[in-house]
Order: structure tokens, then C-alpha cells, then sequence
């Protein structure tokens, strides 16, 4: 059986004006608009594993499963998570078509690189993109 790459993607979109912070420092008041682009692009997260908490658990191949890398970027909101695996691409495929349709996403599927497949759910809020890839192209 080959080793299959999964990289997975979650972007989400927040309407406007839905995160604010309070602030009270030296006797003053601030509020920061945490959905501001410049505010966004200087907060990061502390480590992987909680940028992996951004993508729902039903992402991850497998129960249990920790990611090689994560990544989140505060100012797209865009989450992605890269995972080896050792199962047969096909089945993986079905698989993750049949978890993201359940989750009321608009699926549709593209070739990637030699060998790989590109999965993709779109709703009105958010879009998942899981892309398989034979290990040797990663």
C-alpha cells in the first residue's frame, strides 16, 4: 500500500464587526477590532497544535491523527494541515467526498500532479480543500 499525503485546507469567512476587544491599560479604555487586516496580520498563533484546532476534527484522516505541519493565517483565516498516511487513495478519496457532502458542502474533484486528486467543498461560509498526493510528489 503507498503513503498518501492529505493536505487539507478550512477557509472560513466572519462578517465584519463581529470581534471586538476591550482593553483597559494606564487608566484608558482601547477597543481593537480584531478583524481589521493589519491587526489580523500581526496575530499568530503559539504553536501547531493550536493551529490545528482550527480545522474540525472530521478533516483528520484518522482518529487521532496529528499533522506533520499546520499552519493558520489570522488575516485570510485560512487553516491547513499536511498528514501521511498509509491508505489507498481511492478509498481516502470516497471517503473524504462523503465526509465533506455530510457536512451540506458542494463537492467537486480535480487531478493534482501525477497521481494526486484535489477534493474540494464550497457552502456560502466556507471552503475545505483536501488534496491527495502520492508521497514521492510532496
Amino acid at each position: 500500500m503507498k503513503r498518501i499525503v492529505a493536505l487539507l485546507a478550512l477557509c472560513s469567512w466572519a462578517a465584519p464587526a463581529e470581534n471586538y476587544l476591550r482593553i483597559e491599560a494606564d487608566g484608558r479604555v482601547y477597543t481593537l477590532d480584531t478583524d481589521s487586516s493589519p491587526v489580523r496580520r500581526v496575530l499568530r498563533p503559539l504553536s501547531a497544535a493550536k493551529a490545528a484546532a482550527k480545522l474540525p476534527a472530521w478533516l483528520f484522516p484518522y482518529a487521532d491523527a496529528v499533522p506533520a505541519e499546520a499552519h493558520y493565517d489570522v488575516a485570510s483565516g485560512i487553516a491547513r494541515a499536511t498528514f501521511s498516511c498509509a491508505a489507498d487513495q481511492a478509498e481516502l478519496a470516497a471517503w473524504y467526498k462523503a465526509a465533506i457532502g455530510a457536512r451540506g458542502f458542494r463537492v467537486s474533484t480535480l487531478a493534482a500532479g501525477a497521481g494526486g486528486q484535489q477534493i474540494t467543498g464550497a457552502s456560502a461560509a466556507s471552503i475545505v480543500t483536501v488534496t491527495l498526493l502520492p508521497d514521492a510528489q510532496r
